[in-house]
């Protein structure tokens, strides 16, 4: 009996294709599936991308590294530094209302109690703010046709504007605590007291110019 191996070319032939129709995945890039141009090794886990994955690779690294860079920051009010808004903190038994970085954590308040600072929701401090605002009343319609009293009414009304911009504040700054809310609360109400008074006062020399007014209107000799 022959045992000797076929070697027809139908059978190499057979071969053959069943080779070229198995992929060698190991030409590929595993990001794009394509075939690499420049095979780029990759240290963090041993496999391979290709140049053009890797450039873009890259270009993230670069956005991240970007926005991480723009993340809001504050000053360490221990040692004047920047300190990004997600790592401040403030230590109990010192001062618990002094915003401090994780170095004056480290360096100055070993063995203390350590709380991260925690900063008052934008929907609680429109709340604060509205309630402020829904006092003044309608103060901004008050005008005047005198110089003089244009002259007053502009400066109490850029007084009622400084209040408004520390009240503007409160809302828009997402990284404030509840001490620092307080105190700007408490300057703007102070503002806003003292110009209520001032455009009382100014509504009523206005009240009593307009009295005279009316007064003079009326032919000299009449009033004899």
């Amino acid at each position: 009996m022959d045992c000797t191996a076929s070697t027809s070319p139908s059978t190499f032939s057979f071969i053959d294709s069943d080779f070229k129709d198995e992929p060698d995945n190991t030409l590929k890039c595993p990001i794009c599936l394509e075939e690499f141009d420049v095979p780029k090794f990759l240290s963090c886990c041993g496999r391979s991308i290709c140049h053009a994955n890797d450039l873009l690779k890259s270009e993230k690294d670069a956005i991240n590294e970007s926005l991480k860079n723009t993340k809001p920051k504050l000053i360490c009010e221990q040692c004047d530094q920047d300190m990004y808004v997600d790592t401040v903190y403030c230590c109990v038994r010192c001062d618990p209302k002094k915003k401090i970085c994780s170095h004056c954590v480290i360096k100055d308040h070993k063995l203390h109690e350590i709380e991260d600072i925690t900063y008052v929701p934008k929907e609680e401090r429109e709340e604060l703010v509205t309630d402020i605002t829904k006092k003044v009343g309608n103060i901004e319609n008050l005008t005047f046709d005198s110089d003089d009293f244009k002259k007053c009414l502009e400066l109490t009304s850029a007084n009622y504007r400084k209040a408004k911009d520390i009240l503007k504040e409160v809302v828009i700054d997402d990284y404030q605590t509840r001490d620092d809310i307080e105190r700007k609360l408490s300057k703007a109400k102070k503002i806003i007291i003292r110009v209520k008074k001032d455009y009382v006062n100014i509504l009523k020399l206005k009240e009593s110019i307009a009295t005279l007014e009316r007064e003079l209107e009326v032919d000299v000799s009449e009033r004899i």
